[in-house]
């Protein structure tokens, strides 16, 4: 169906989702945000392991020997703290912390060494120089261009002199002809931009220079056939995406394109 890019940014400093919580009632909104956390919880696992085959590991800063020893670490944005989980398994001796504006309900058994908390990118709810390490990603979605850059301020502030900050962008618009699905991504972004919200990931590169604050600045961009041309990658590329514009955003796509959601559905846009 296309190809999609998946850009991977690390950056060292000199120093160097949005989801809705599951209520207890039973009303029809309840059930609606409880539908919305469950697949975004599902998006966001599939997503996770996508991006461990794309990359070949589950960070590319070169924090191993922090990790093994004593690290302290934040994952922003951590929807349902697949990555965190996992990582704080692997390194018992390390510190995980998982940052959400509405963290997702979470398993009982967590690792002791994890921790979740509520919190805003726009004011991050730690001192200066705190993390080894501070993992992010898809914050374009849902951060004006100003509090894209805000964000970033808030990421270096954070993160100790000699840490790492990574953050995984994709860019969803196909390098192949794929007029369907281009269609459904013209729109989301159509949608974004009556939010005040463009696409950041040409812009992040100038970004990340501009802030004056950073060194070895490091961008890993990857290519995958979207579907099953792709193989198992592609499958789970499409699985996130399936999700992301049938699921989670398609009703909205729908009324932006004047089809009725059965419409929409009809539209040879999906993977699946």
């Amino acid at each position: 169906m296309g190809q999609g890019l998946t850009k991977r940014i690390k950056r060292k400093r000199s120093l160097i989702s949005q989801q809705r919580s599951i209520e207890s009632d039973t009303d029809s909104n309840s059930n609606i945000s409880t539908k919305i956390v469950l697949q975004e919880n599902e998006r966001t696992s599939i997503y996770f392991t996508y991006l461990r085959g794309l990359f070949n590991s589950d960070f590319s800063a070169p924090i191993e020997d922090v990790l093994i020893l004593n690290g302290k670490i934040m994952e922003t944005a951590c929807g349902s703290g697949s990555w965190l989980i996992d990582m704080a398994l692997r390194y018992p001796n390390s510190e995980f912390i998982g940052l959400d504006l509405n963290p997702s309900p979470l398993p009982t058994n967590l690792p002791k060494n994890t921790s979740f908390i509520k919190g805003n990118l726009q004011s991050i709810p730690y001192e200066d120089e705190e993390f080894d390490f501070l993992k992010t990603g898809e914050l374009q979605v849902d951060f004006t261009e100003v509090e894209y850059k805000h964000a970033i301020d808030e990421m270096i502030r954070v993160t100790k002199r000699g840490g790492w900050v990574e953050i995984n962008e994709p860019d969803i618009y196909p390098l192949r002809h794929a007029p369907n699905y281009a269609k459904i991504v013209e729109s989301f972004y159509g949608l974004l931009a009556l939010r005040g919200i463009s696409v950041m990931t040409d812009k992040l590169q100038y970004m990340l220079y501009s802030t004056n604050s950073l060194q070895d600045i490091q961008f890993d961009c990857k290519i995958i056939n979207v579907g099953p041309q792709g193989g198992e990658l592609g499958n789970q590329c499409a699985e996130v995406y399936t999700i992301y514009f049938k699921d989670l955003y398609g009703q909205e796509l729908a009324d932006h394109l004047g089809l009725t959601y059965d419409e929409y559905l009809q539209t040879p846009i999906f993977f699946y």
